[in-house]
């Protein structure tokens, strides 16, 4: 809950929430208002329409009696006894019948200018009959009265019946205006009961329509919210993630004005300092690698040198050869780290190009089935026919991922299987695109990993079981070398594993090729039958040096006993070297051309002028022995790409540091024996 405290989404959550109520209390207050109308409504209606019902039976009744009373008047004119008696009654009764009935219909008037209505339909209608029985009442009525009076009084019959026979004529027509007036309460009652239900359901149907708009602008602005707060918070965490996966050039910074936004330039901040520290590591673990390579190049070149030679004891000859060993051991290392930087810093890339896909093989098994101390493990090899004999790729880099498999299977497998199968696997839509997944499976029956450790096995400078990997050599950086460059060629890598009972590494790499033409079947049987027998290991190979004394080499290195080796080297051949220090005694000397040597052997990285730099005042003298002169790179920087770029600054081949004895001598023939 500690995002609560922020004051900008407390105020944005105080506000949503204030809409919220507001519009949850105007609705309450409304739809309370609504149907409190309706209640009293019904309650007036219901009371309004009762009450002037029964006015309208109180004015039947009353003008029954007016009509009793026109009635018994009349019969004082036959002199009788009881109608004496009777018109005495009805004569003192008869002003209060009138003012009754006057006072009814006054009722009945304010009742109806009373009551609560939905519409007036019925209202002036109602209204004129009332007043027409009225004025037919206090106009006609009371006349007729008078004038049976008059006619009792005069003793006039004549008078008596015309007043009757009026009374009757207009009391009938009262009594059918208030009948009238009566069934239309009625209709009156029964309409506005259909427009209050009509109206109750227009209420209810507003209800709804407001809640569901109060629904409406809550999601709108959770909506809003989420958008504004929690879509910010995934994007940066899935930025988050992709840097940690080590995409540091993945965006982060966001251009929120708000935390959120400071968050994502803090973090950007970050990573551009650890974009920094990881520069600065890689260019340590460059310099570092070209630093170790310099003295490597002694090791190793003495070491070969020293091999080489007959005269030697066994015993010397033995810890020489294991000196040796060790070199290509700590060479592995150094290669490794210098990978794994480059990796790191985006200076990595793949150099695609066509190689020979069974030929890639056979060096791979080739190399591993030296390894094969005793008989105590066998090894398998299945390669399935559907396999490409051609396939286009970074052959080093493929290389490099089956020898990291392989290294690993046989360092941790000391007795029972090691099994490498080799399939292709297509699609439709990949056969038209000349891609095919090439897959690497490698069995072993080794130590195997612990299940927590299997999830590890990927990291850089991690290694799983450390206390039983003290007895095996290597730094933990293949596996995580090997996952980078599988990725790099948009595949996977699976891992399946028993400990202690063996691993299981399953590869896919995405490839290329121009035909799919399967691997020949013969080809194919004669790789998977390969055993130690058809690759014996002697400590050296055995180079036919040809007598090359009248050549002259220039050597150039800022480490003395570099060039030392180098003239060692080349003293196999009976060359003559000249050594120099530094970049710029070489462009010296090849200015002067006191000397007109047959080829430079330059080193890349020296203090002052380079041998880049060097190489092209060379070319630039402007004399035909400067431009053609052959000028071999001495590199330590010995990434798959770097020959390429030597070549295009004006070098004629490339040779990396240690120096491979047979290396060199292809060199030698290519650019002096040959040139």
């Amino acid at each position: 809950m500690q995002w609560f405290y922020n004051l900008k989404i407390r105020t944005k959550l105080a506000s949503v929430l204030s809409v919220v109520f507001i519009l949850f209390l105007f609705l309450s207050y409304y739809t309370a208002t609504q149907f409190n109308f309706l209640n009293r409504i019904n309650h007036n209606m219901s009371s309004s329409v009762v009450q002037r019902q029964t006015n309208l039976a109180d004015l039947l009744s009353t003008l029954t009696l007016l009509r009793l009373n026109n009635i018994s008047t009349s019969m004082k004119y036959y002199n009788d006894d009881i109608s004496q008696v009777l018109y005495g009654l009805r004569r003192l009764d008869y002003q209060v019948q009138i003012d009754k009935f006057n006072s009814i219909i006054d009722d009945y008037i304010s009742n109806l200018k009373l009551d609560i209505r939905l519409s007036n339909t019925y209202e002036q209608e109602r209204t004129s009959l009332i007043l027409e029985v009225k004025d037919l009442f206090n106009e006609q009525f009371y006349y007729v009265f008078l004038k049976i009076s008059e006619g009792v009084d005069t003793q006039s019959s004549d008078k008596v019946i015309e007043g009757l026979t009026l009374g009757f004529n207009v009391g009938s027509e009262m009594t059918n205006i208030l009948n009238e007036l009566r069934d239309k309460e009625t209709l009156y009652f029964d309409s506005e009961y259909k427009e209050i239900a009509q109206y109750n359901t227009r209420v209810i149907t507003l209800l709804f329509v407001t809640t569901g708009f109060v629904i409406l602008i809550s999601i709108i602005v959770s909506i809003s919210m989420s958008r504004s707060i929690v879509v910010p918070i995934l994007k940066l965490g899935h930025s988050a993630k992709h840097i940690a996966d080590g995409e540091l050039n993945y965006p982060i910074r966001m251009s929120y004005p708000n935390e959120i936004g400071e968050l994502s330039n803090d973090i950007g901040d970050m990573v551009e300092a650890l974009k920094l520290a990881t520069q600065a590591k890689s260019d340590f673990l460059a310099n570092m690698s070209h630093e170790m390579r310099t003295p490597l190049n002694v090791i190793m070149g003495v070491s070969d040198l020293m091999i080489e030679d007959s005269n030697l004891k066994e015993g010397i000859s033995d810890d020489v050869y294991k000196i040796r060993k060790a070199g290509e051991v700590l060479l592995g290392i150094v290669n490794d780290i210098l990978d794994l930087s480059k990796i790191d810093t985006g200076n990595f890339s793949l150099n695609i190009d066509e190689y020979d896909t069974a030929k890639l093989i056979q060096e791979v098994v080739s190399l591993h089935l030296s390894r094969l101390k005793d008989d105590r493990i066998v090894f398998q090899l299945f390669i399935e026919p559907d396999v490409p004999a051609y396939l286009y790729g970074d052959a080093l880099r493929v290389k490099q991922i089956f020898n990291n498999l392989l290294s690993n299977a046989f360092k941790y497998t000391q007795q029972g299987s090691i099994t490498l199968i080799i399939s292709a696997t297509y699609n439709e839509e990949m056969i038209r695109n000349h891609q095919m997944n090439l897959c690497i499976t490698v069995k072993d029956t080794g130590i195997g990993i612990k299940p927590e450790d299997v999830e590890r096995l990927f990291h850089d400078y991690f290694q799983v079981d450390t206390k039983a990997n003290r007895k095996h050599d290597g730094t933990g950086l293949g596996l995580p070398i090997t996952k980078k460059l599988i990725e790099a060629m948009e595949g996977q890598i699976e891992v399946e594993s028993s400990y202690g009972e063996g691993t299981t590494f399953v590869v896919h790499i995405l490839q290329t090729f121009q035909n799919v033409v399967a691997i020949d079947s013969t080809r194919r049987e004669q790789l998977t039958q390969l055993n130690l027998s058809l690759v014996p290991q002697e400590k050296t190979q055995s180079i036919q040096r040809p007598n090359l004394e009248h050549c002259k080499v220039l050597a150039v290195d800022d480490f003395q006993t570099n060039l030392d080796v180098i003239k060692r080297l080349l003293s196999k051949y009976k060359i003559q070297v000249d050594c120099v220090l530094s970049g710029q005694e070489a462009v010296d000397l090849i200015q002067k051309h006191e000397i007109e040597y047959d080829a430079i052997l330059m080193d890349h990285m020296m203090p002052g002028m380079d041998g880049l730099e060097a190489t092209k005042q060379i070319r630039g003298l402007n004399t035909a022995y400067a431009k053609t002169i052959p000028i071999i790179a001495l590199t330590a920087n010995a990434i798959k790409g770097s020959e390429q770029m030597f070549l295009d600054s004006g070098f004629q081949a490339f040779l990396s540091k240690p120096i491979n004895l047979q290396n060199l001598d292809e060199i030698i023939t290519r650019c002096i024996i040959d040139s």
